[in-house]
């Protein structure tokens, strides 16, 4: 997740949509599960 808002951040030129639209809709949706489980716990 750093890596990629750095990249947002400081190397907006060299952005692909293509790879955030990706992490967007095929990754966060997982990491947000697991964010989840963690705050049930705590």
């Amino acid at each position: 997740m750093a890596k990629m808002r750095d990249k947002l951040i400081h190397w907006y030129f060299e952005i692909d949509e293509e790879i955030v639209w990706k992490v967007a809709t095929e990754k966060l949706p997982t990491i947000k599960e697991k964010i989840d489980k963690i705050i049930e716990m705590v």
